[in-house]
């Protein structure tokens, strides 16, 4: 099985009347800047919303001295987004080692990171894992009458901080549709739960991305 798959979440479909303004705010519990960003009350928003674009951004070391390490370490960005730090370190001791003992003479070098890629996935989760939609919960996704007869769709992409029990505590919207869609997806997000991270049999925070199509 390929590592870095996409899970299928499970979404139940509610057709309905879009509500006012004050139903697309954060719900009870969180709060909000728009549909930008939410957050559980005390958390910290500086960590919480950091900025996981790229390796070079979130400040993990990139080993351009060992042949094709770079390509296969930006193959890997969305296990390295859950946790830089973590990651980081489990790709140097455990990863880093396989992709030093790639073969460079090996003429398709697309085919060997590819290999490599996984080969150094498999070896680092037996020490780290990432979060994952917990398949027993089951969340609606409201699509109001309105914009659906109007033909207003699209995908709403959020960056969600998830604690250490699997809870989410914070979402940052990185690309949206609508407003009333961005809102009514960042408020089924705050009812998703996960399967929590966890380090060498120790739950830890993450973050995931996660994307709702409309």
């Amino acid at each position: 099985m390929l590592p870095f798959r996409v899970l299928p979440i499970v979404f139940v479909l509610v057709l309905a009347a879009c509500g006012g303004s004050s139903d697309l705010g954060p719900p009870s519990g969180w709060e909000g800047e728009g549909t930008e960003r939410w957050w559980v009350p005390g958390i910290d928003t500086t960590e919480a919303f950091r900025d996981l674009e790229t390796l070079e951004s979130m400040g993990v070391p990139v080993f351009n001295e060992v042949d094709l390490a770079p390509s296969v370490q930006n193959l890997m960005i969305e296990f390295y987004r859950s946790n830089p730090e973590i990651v980081a370190s489990v790709f140097e001791e455990y990863g880093l080692p396989i992709i030093e003992r790639g073969d460079p003479s090996v003429s398709d070098r697309t085919e060997l990171r590819d290999q490599l890629r996984r080969d150094a996935y498999l070896s680092m989760v037996d020490y780290y894992r990432d979060a994952r939609p917990d398949p027993n919960v089951q969340v609606e996704k409201i699509y109001p009458d309105s914009l659906r007869e109007r033909g207003v769709t699209g995908q709403v992409e959020m960056q969600v901080r998830v604690n250490e029990e699997g809870l989410p505590i914070a979402i940052k919207k990185l690309s949206g549709t609508d407003p009333t869609l961005d809102a009514l997806a960042m408020q089924a997000i705050t009812k998703m739960r996960w399967v929590h991270a966890g380090h060498s049999g120790e739950a830890v925070a993450s973050w995931t991305r996660m994307t709702i199509t409309y």
